[in-house]
């Protein structure tokens, strides 16, 4: 199986020891996302609910096109040599 490519912003990363980027075997959104918690497993908590749902406050891009957060990130395919840019929105004014 070819690999995926996840672009992190910086600040989640600081849930990954600095870690912006990673390289995962491809595979649903889901099966990245636990991919990357067996490595970072601080930063899962930050990206989805416990039942596996994105957060509402993180958007997630499949080589440019945005995940809808309704859409179940099982049925999200990333294929391989894809890019996945996970962004967590920042608050403020």
């Amino acid at each position: 199986m070819l690999d995926t490519h996840v672009v992190l912003t910086r600040t989640l990363a600081a849930f990954t020891s600095g870690q912006t980027r990673f390289t995962v075997p491809s595979g649903t959104l889901h099966e990245v996302i636990s991919e990357i918690h067996c490595r970072c497993p601080g930063l899962v908590g930050r990206l989805v609910t416990e039942s596996f749902s994105l957060l509402p406050f993180v958007s997630v891009y499949v080589d440019g096109d945005m995940v809808p957060i309704t859409t179940p990130i099982t049925s999200v395919e990333a294929a391989p040599g894809s890019e996945i840019l996970i962004v967590q929105a920042v608050a403020g004014g």
